[in-house]
């Protein structure tokens, strides 16, 4: 079960990045490499936010697009919608400028929870039930050990030109945006402490977290929702 709320969201800014002032401020940063990837990785997060803050441009409040007589048109456009015989939530739905969000959730149960780790709890039960493999693999023989080749430069950057830009940021705040403007000093800092994790045959706690997005569709069960 739903309960609708509503909140007026933030309008979204992307920030950018002057890129030949984060790539200085990238190569006269001291960095250091812990022995524990999780650290390593929070401390290696932090001095890039701080490299980051100190090159972002200055975001000018936009200018609106619309003149006086424009605005008083869009606003008769919307008093003509409300005719007669229109239903009020077809209208409250015409003019709100808030976005829906879930203030409740049922469990398997059938019992409605409303607490934020509640509903969280079970997304992760349903999502970790719907992509559980029930198949059984049979064990494969394993090759010989063989070394396995650093990670290069050139293939960090191919790798951060393919990330979309303007795309949100994960739990480390750090945006594709970011990594495109930190061009060849941050490739070559990146790629040096991802061959840190390779050698030490472990990865970062962080890069097993992730943010989902789930979107409402018509429905009462959990099942009603896609991930995005």
């Amino acid at each position: 079960m739903f309960k609708r709320d509503t909140h007026k969201p933030a309008p979204v800014r992307i920030p950018t990045f002057k890129s030949e002032e984060l790539e200085y401020a990238i190569k006269s940063y001291d960095w250091n490499l812990l022995e524990d990837p999780s650290e390593d990785y929070d401390l290696l997060s932090k001095g890039l936010l701080k490299c980051a803050s100190s090159s972002r441009e200055a975001i000018s409040p936009s200018a609106s697009r619309l003149n006086a007589h424009a605005i008083k048109l869009l606003e008769q456009r919307r008093a003509v919608k409300l005719k007669q015989g229109s239903s009020i939530k077809s209208c409250k739905r015409d003019l709100c400028d808030q976005k829906a969000i879930m203030s409740a959730l049922m469990d398997k149960d059938g019992t409605t929870q409303t607490s934020r780790r509640a509903m969280e709890a079970i997304v992760q039960e349903f999502y970790t039930d719907l992509f559980r493999s029930s198949t059984t693999v049979p064990k494969c023989l394993m090759p010989p050990a063989e070394e396995v080749p650093p990670i290069l430069e050139s293939e960090v950057a191919h790798a951060i030109r393919r990330m979309k830009p303007g795309t949100a940021p994960g739990p480390d705040g750090i945006s594709a945006d970011l990594l495109r403007a930190g061009g060849s000093a941050l490739c070559s800092l990146l790629a040096k402490h991802f061959n840190h994790y390779l050698r030490l045959g472990r990865i970062p706690d962080s890069w097993k977290e992730s943010k989902a997005v789930l979107i409402f569709k018509k429905g009462h069960e959990i099942s009603a929702i896609r991930r995005q």
